[in-house]
């Protein structure tokens, strides 16, 4: 099998940490933008002011600021851009992976897995909870009991790697 230098976004990375009212948050997690493939923390931002031009942004904008439909359209561009990234670093073998949730503990990228749905990055032991609670899962599928089923449904989610072969035999 051939060596990867697969990395997963570090949570222990030294970071801007902004603190208000007693409460700290960090500020250094980038998402891959999904039209010119470059990182960036404000990802609403960044796609208001720079692809507002772009159909599904369009539709994301029209909604108003703060309404479940505005943010359930831009995490799913938000999703699909680090998919499209993450595909990138799986099928060459280098580079950062950028999950939905970062672990905290160092994990490997064989750790993690897509979404069927919404195509977000999980790592296997926590991808059947979120599989129960997708906001683009079909409509009152719940699936059977195992993880191992949810991941076999998510399988065929994932990128292939460049070391396996795309052609049947």
């Amino acid at each position: 099998m051939a060596e990867s230098n697969l990395e997963v976004m570090d949570l222990n990375k030294s970071s801007e940490v902004i603190e208000s009212d007693g409460v700290c948050s960090t500020y250094d997690k980038k998402h891959y933008c999904l039209f010119c493939l470059k990182p960036f923390s404000k990802m609403a931002r960044h796609l208001q002011y720079v692809h507002s031009s772009e159909r599904e942004v369009a539709i994301a904008c029209s909604f108003p600021k703060g309404s479940k439909q505005r943010k359930m359209q831009l995490d799913n561009l938000r999703h699909r851009g680090n998919f499209v990234h993450n595909a990138s670093v799986i099928k060459t073998g280098k580079g950062e992976l950028i999950p939905c949730k970062r672990p905290p503990k160092k994990a490997q990228g064989t750790d993690f897995m897509h979404c069927a749905y919404c195509q977000g990055l999980f790592t296997r032991n926590v991808l059947w909870r979120h599989m129960k609670v997708c906001k683009l899962g079909p409509e009152g599928f719940t699936p059977k009991p195992g993880k191992n089923r949810v991941q076999s449904l998510c399988a065929f989610a994932q990128p292939v790697p460049s070391h396996i072969s795309k052609k049947q035999h």
